[in-house]
């Protein structure tokens, strides 16, 4: 069973202590995603964790290779072409407080940030096997899910 959950962000506030004075804040993720990659795991985890496209999140969606097809995707971002590439910056911060492309990574990251109830934690029952099994995605399953698909 699937847990959906609506979050709300803490946001600073005025000197007044109200957000009311504040401008509208930017999203706080960007995704640079393909289709049919591995960037879905993270736009998954957007959509069960409700946020918002446009102001929780900015999505770029890019043609496959984005190496090929994206030069200035890899001259500006990520020097590795690689799909997902997950950044997450605050308003005030001047350079993003993670850069990431493990799309097993993402979706762990991003439900810590959000203090979803979907997130597993050091000491939880059963989180070895949880994190056991999000590793399988790009361990154990990803050669014989290839060789299948092919």
């Amino acid at each position: 069973r699937l847990i959906r959950t609506r979050l709300r962000f803490a946001r600073p506030t005025s000197a007044r202590g109200t957000d009311r004075t504040m401008p509208p804040r930017m999203p706080r993720f960007t995704l640079w995603h393909t289709r049919n990659a591995r960037s879905l795991r993270a736009l998954w985890t957007f959509e069960e964790l409700g946020l918002k496209r446009g102001s929780d999140y900015t999505l770029h969606n890019m043609r496959f290779p984005p190496r090929v097809h994206h030069p200035e995707f890899v001259r500006d971002t990520n020097p590795l072409g690689t799909i997902p590439w997950f950044e997450h910056k605050e308003d005030w911060d001047a350079e993003p407080r993670a850069a990431m492309s493990e799309s097993c990574a993402v979706p762990l990251y991003v439900a810590d940030i959000c203090n979803s109830p979907l997130a597993m934690r050091v000491g939880d029952r059963g989180f070895g096997n949880f994190l056991n099994w999000m590793m399988h995605a790009d361990a154990t399953l990803t050669f014989p899910q290839t060789v299948v698909m092919r």
